[in-house]
């Protein structure tokens, strides 16, 4: 007999207060939440640290008890840091539960400070296989949220790794791009997707050399509702509903269709009127993606974008009377006054939807319905000025009435559950007043026990006539903390003069506001030490370049007549044979001591093998001499990232994102010895950044940055392709979005990369940031194909600060958001 699987953690999204309260009412197990500052849904309503401790408390007060975690999953800014420190720190004192993470600073910080917070790795890592996954156990972190795209059986892997916990994406949105490894918002609008202000170009509409391709980046919801038991079985911790944007009655009916799913007590007639609600509030089409599928094809949806709402049956007949226009269909469910509909339009990007605010019978068009029930011919008035409608026209129910009264929610009184620091406090009389001394207990970051102060009070008093009975009211008085961050748990009074209770009240408001204060400078202390960088020896000398590839055969002109400090060669570009061989022939140019060889940021099942295969042979050759871009490659290497091996010489790539000090530091000390800034940055952060960590920092002046990094094939919906080939004439397409956006979609190695047509360069600013304290520029030559002639052009022009043209220089001139 085989033991049956435990039930996943139900982890359901709480973008504010009241969707918070309606996961936990309707079967949460967990809840994860972001407070008003670096988190990944900056737009979504969020918590205040006050109600998030009000929220950790009332979740943690329930029998089961549940629990809270808190996203932090943004990347920070060099200006951010003390502010995110300390925002660590009240995280702390709300008593949270973990706190999810993608920068690699705030990793550190956390691993190194405040120990006492688990830590979840964001799915903004991008960690998509056991070796990356291994890196985070490697390194203490308590449990890694996986990359939506893998299958079931590499779920299953990664979930054999000792002392992780898995979570996997159960229902919600789908992004076309890695999360984490999008940067087409942040290109196109400067509204990055790694610090939470995502514009969401990847709904727009696309056309390809002179035809329309639709929306074919937009993807559909995923929905696992089949294969909650195959994760269980695989091993997965939590299922995770994504949905921090969404409002509390989206939360409450998708949490209680997943939590009788989960529990196994919902028959399939109730789960289909459940997740008939779920679609009344938010749908898109949905898909299984690749968990069953690594070759699935059906994943996006070109045709129309954003919600749909429930099948409710298709127009049959658009009658004219009463002064107006009457939709009549068959409708396939019950339908209610002031419910929504929309229906699919040709050629319209977005549903047509408009309120049931007149409702007939078909058979007895003279009498107005409140409801109709499913299965009924039904009419409802069109609004005036509504278009034409066609027939066979989709009806969806949008909104449902029905749907809003089913998920009622309560909520506690404020401040009732709140999380509050313990407090210790001794009071004293004498016939000349009070003094007092307090001791709290802080979390370990801030010390653990501390002593407070000391207050007095200066005073005539007389003795108590019922010394015991003044003690009780003394303690009565002192424990009314209100909406203090404080809780009474100790007191001791010494002595027997009398005290009105006036005078206890006011002695008690004093040392309130005092200990307010003293807590605030605790914290305040934490995050300025927190976040100090130590001091880096300062590195002079002339600029060093370098170069990266995919390519190797397109440096030959330049290297024929320059000598670059250092070339780096993508060890997946090329058939491993050919790629020796160039790499051969450069070694045998420039010497060893200046190649660096790359792994590629995506390993997924069908990549390890030949990956491994290449890795372990240029490691018996002798090479030491890598770059990495995502966790995976320390395990890849065999290295372990929590003790550095000496014997290599690492850098780190621009997908591991430093845009802050301490970022830099944590990759160093995960045994990088340089770091690449992210393209995504901004001027005064880069200055920033330069001016505190340019001695270990190289900048991307020349670039084809990837805007998305995806296993979905743009083209396959608006094709209708379901397998891709080799050689498909698709696999280099130039697209041009409605905002008039150039774009080039490039498959290399099965997979799919979308670059702008206008490479990414830095070039004419390269005097400004030399001053900034820059020491080494990298030119890329990777994703697009270059001609030795056209790199060699691009290379001189370049070095000279001249900007090939046309160009784009991204975030630099404006404030990424």
């Amino acid at each position: 007999m085989t033991t049956p699987a435990a039930i996943p953690e139900l982890l359901c999204p709480g973008g504010g207060p009241a969707a918070g309260y309606a996961a936990l009412a309707y079967g949460a197990d967990a809840v994860y939440v972001g407070v008003k500052r670096f988190s990944a849904r900056a737009e979504a309503e969020n918590f205040s640290l006050d109600e998030l401790s009000d929220f950790a408390g009332y979740a943690h007060s329930l029998a089961p008890r549940r629990c809270v975690y808190v996203t932090v999953n943004t990347l920070l800014k060099e200006s951010e840091r003390a502010e995110a420190a300390r925002l660590l720190s009240g995280l702390a004192l709300a008593g949270v539960d973990a706190v999810i993470v993608q920068d690699l600073g705030l990793f550190r910080l956390l691993r190194e400070r405040l120990p006492e917070l688990p830590i979840h790795a964001s799915t903004q890592m991008a960690i998509h296989n056991r070796e990356g996954a291994e890196a985070l156990a490697k390194l203490g972190v308590k449990r890694v949220t996986l990359a939506r795209e893998l299958t079931l059986a590499e779920i299953r892997d990664i979930c054999a790794v000792p002392g992780l916990e898995v979570e996997a994406f159960l229902h919600g949105a789908l992004c076309y791009s890695y999360s984490g490894l999008c940067l087409y918002s942040s290109h196109l609008t400067g509204r990055s997707a790694n610090r939470g202000r995502c514009a969401y170009p990847c709904r727009d509409y696309f056309h390809a050399e002179g035809r329309e391709v639709g929306h074919c980046f937009s993807m559909k919801d995923l929905a696992l509702a089949d294969h909650v038991g195959e994760l269980a079985a695989a091993g997965v911790a939590s299922l995770k509903i994504e949905g921090r944007k969404k409002n509390e009655l989206y939360v409450a009916a998708a949490a209680w269709l997943y939590r009788r799913i989960l529990d196994g007590k919902i028959s399939s007639t109730e789960r289909a009127e459940a997740e008939a609600q779920v679609r009344t509030v938010f749908s898109r089409p949905v898909t299984d993606l690749y968990i069953g599928d690594a070759e699935n094809r059906e994943v996006i949806d070109s045709v129309i974008v954003g919600h749909r709402g429930n099948p409710a049956g298709k127009i049959e007949a658009v009658r004219l009377r009463s002064g107006g226009r009457w939709v009549e269909f068959v409708a396939a469910c019950g339908i209610e006054k002031h419910d929504g509909l929309q229906l699919d339009l040709p050629g319209q990007p977005k549903p047509y939807g408009f309120p049931v605010l007149e409702l007939v019978e078909a058979a007895r068009v003279g009498k107005l319905l409140i409801e109709s029930s499913p299965g009924e011919r039904v009419q409802v008035r069109l609004p005036e000025g509504a278009p034409e409608i066609p027939l066979g026209a989709r009806v969806y129910h949008a909104s449902s009435q029905e749907t809003k009264r089913s998920f009622p929610v309560t909520r506690p009184r404020p401040g009732t559950h709140r999380v509050r620091v313990p407090l210790a406090l001794k009071v004293s009389t004498t016939p000349e007043g009070l003094t007092a001394g307090a001791t709290l207990t802080l979390p370990p970051h801030l010390g653990g026990k501390l002593a407070a102060g000391s207050w007095s009070a200066p005073g005539k008093l007389e003795p108590a006539t019922d010394v015991a009975r003044m003690a009780e009211t003394a303690r009565a008085a002192f424990a009314k903390l209100g909406d203090t961050r404080f809780v009474l748990t100790e007191f001791d009074w010494d002595g027997n003069c009398f005290v009105p209770v006036s005078e206890l009240n006011r002695f008690r408001r004093e040392i309130a506001t005092a200990l307010e204060q003293v807590l605030e400078e605790a914290q305040q202390r934490f995050a300025e030490s927190a976040s100090l960088l130590p001091a880096l020896p300062a590195e002079t000398g002339e600029l060093r370049w370098s170069l990266k590839t995919d390519q190797p055969a397109c440096l030959r002109e330049i290297l024929a007549s320059d000598t670059p400090d250092e070339v780096t060669l993508d060890i997946s570009g090329l058939p491993f044979a050919e790629f020796e061989n160039q790499l051969a022939e450069i070694t045998a140019m420039l010497g060893r001591e200046r190649v660096r060889l790359a792994l590629p940021v995506i390993c997924r099942a069908g990549d390890r093998a030949d990956l491994t295969d290449r890795i372990c042979a240029l490691r018996e050759q002798g090479w030491r001499k890598w770059e990495v871009s995502n966790l995976w490659g320390w395990r890849a290497l065999g290295l372990d990232p929590a003790a550095p091996d000496s014997g290599f010489d690492l850098a780190a790539d621009w997908p591991l994102y430093v845009l802050n000090g301490l970022a830099v530091d944590a990759a160093l000390a995960l045994g990088a010895s340089l770091c690449t800034a992210s393209p995504e940055d901004d001027r005064e952060n880069l200055r920033a950044l330069l001016s505190a960590r340019g001695a270990r920092l190289q900048v991307p002046v020349y670039q084809d940055t990837p805007l998305f990094i995806s296993e979905n094939c743009p083209h396959a919906a608006p094709n209708r392709c379901m397998v891709c080939v080799p050689n498909c004439p698709r696999g280099d397409v130039k697209l041009v979005s409605s905002r008039n956006q150039a774009l080039r979609v490039l498959r290399r190695g099965g997979r799919y990369f979308t670059i702008s047509e206008t490479p990414f360069c830095l070039a004419r600013h390269l005097t400004e940031l030399t001053a900034a304290g820059l020491r080494q520029a990298r030119v890329d030559f990777c994703y697009r194909t270059y001609a030795a002639p056209e790199a060699k052009k691009v290379w001189d022009l370049v070095r000279a600060g001249q900007t090939p043209v046309p160009v784009h220089d991204g975030n630099f001139d404006r404030v990424l958001l």
